[in-house]
Order: C-alpha cells, then sequence, then structure tokens
C-alpha cells in the first residue's frame, strides 16, 4: 500500500506545482499584454499631440508673420491704411441690392454715366 500511495502523492504534488506555475505564467503573460496595450494607446495619444502641436508652431508663425496679421485685420475687424478708400460690392438679389436697383430705376442716365465715370476715377485713377 505504502508504494501505491507514495507515487500518487508526488504525482499530485507535481501536478499543484505545474497548475500553479501555469497560472503565475498566464498572469505574467497577461500583465505583460496589458502594458503593451497601454503603451500604444499612450504612443497614439503622444502621436496626435505632436501633430496638434506641429499645427499650433505653424499657426504661430503665421500670426507672427506682419502680412497675415494686416490681412486678418481687415478681413475681420474692416481695418483699412491711411488713404485706403473702402469698395462694398452688393451681390444680386441682396436686400441692399434691391434697394439700390428701386433708386437707380428712378434715376435718369446721366446719373448712371456719372457714376460710371466716378467708379473708374476712384478705381484707376484715371
Amino acid at each position: 500500500m505504502k508504494r501505491i500511495f507514495l507515487p500518487l502523492v508526488f504525482g499530485a504534488v507535481l501536478v499543484a506545482a505545474l497548475g500553479i506555475l501555469a497560472y503565475k505564467l498566464y498572469n505574467a503573460s497577461y500583465e505583460k499584454y496589458q502594458i503593451t496595450k497601454k503603451s500604444s494607446n499612450i504612443q497614439e495619444e503622444i502621436d496626435a499631440l505632436k501633430a496638434k502641436n506641429e499645427g499650433l508652431e505653424a499657426m504661430v508663425e503665421r500670426l507672427e508673420d506682419r502680412s497675415y496679421a494686416e490681412k486678418e485685420a481687415r478681413k475681420r475687424l474692416n481695418v483699412q491704411k491711411e488713404g485706403e478708400t473702402t469698395v462694398i460690392l452688393a451681390r444680386p438679389g441682396s436686400a441692399s441690392n434691391t434697394a439700390m436697383e428701386e433708386t437707380s430705376a428712378t434715376s435718369s442716365r446721366s446719373t448712371i454715366s456719372n457714376n460710371i465715370s466716378h467708379w473708374r476715377a476712384t478705381l484707376f485713377g484715371n
């Protein structure tokens, strides 16, 4: 009986040791997988932030350029240099253009030709 019992105990201890070893190996590989996953997510975030940073640096360069700042001031704030004249052109069918058409319809042909001459002189200096 002692001969049968000793190999069974040894076998049970061996199976338990292999089970514990397999469990530890599984935990280690799962932790490695989690760390790799977090690392790749962080790397993607770093890449996205680098791209955003490059875009912001390019914007800073544009904003530091005097001609760009002047262009934006003209566009957004309607700023003009001394001696410049602002001309506003209305689109056909707009409310302000309709009022102009009604006024133009009542004026004479000579007024129209005078306006054309005035605009030509203003725009082209002739």
